[in-house]
């Protein structure tokens, strides 16, 4: 199990055009996995609002940023929960994330994220394939699709999580 997150071969295509952020190639291995971003943000503008107006909205991103970074151990526990797996060496597992938003009303950014690996296994249980779909839609993470099969056949699930809340 490691105690940090090892990120190597590192590269990405990112664009900056006016005012928005756009990923088109990012890759990279994190502990033993392939990890693609993609995505387009669009940046806070200039305008013309109020003082007031501005106050409240500066106030409603960091309330939900702090929220978002009271749950930043959910990605440590994800890789490290991965970490416990040991995959094909031939075969190197992949996550691809797709993020669309704006950066001026975080609450709107929306994520996706499709992680695929085959010939996995974790102690003595052994699997063919995992194929699982998360997305995150704020304040909920949705797991919309999770099959894992193995030789007796294949689990199909799905669940809702609210962020903040302590069920499933």
């Amino acid at each position: 199990e490691h105690d940090r997150i090892e990120v190597r071969n590192f590269s990405a295509r990112i664009q900056m055009p006016e005012n928005k952020i756009d990923v088109s190639a990012a890759e990279f291995e994190i502990n033993g996995i392939l990890v693609s971003v993609s995505g387009s943000l669009l940046q806070p503008t200039p305008s013309d609002e109020s003082p007031e107006d501005r106050a409240a909205r500066l106030e409603r991103r960091a309330a939900m940023l702090a929220g978002l970074r009271g749950h930043d151990g959910i990605l440590w526990r994800f890789v490290t929960e991965l970490d416990k797996f040991h995959f094909d060496k031939n075969v190197m597992p992949r996550i691809d994330v797709d993020v669309v938003g704006d950066l001026d009303d975080p609450e709107n950014i929306k994520a996706r994220l499709h992680f695929r690996a085959t010939n996995a296994g974790r102690g003595n249980f052994y699997c063919e394939n995992i194929n699982a779909t998360v997305r995150y839609e704020y304040p909920y993470l949705l797991l919309d699709q999770l099959d894992i099969r193995d030789s007796y056949g294949t689990l199909h699930a799905h669940a809702t999580h609210r962020l903040g809340g302590d069920s499933i």
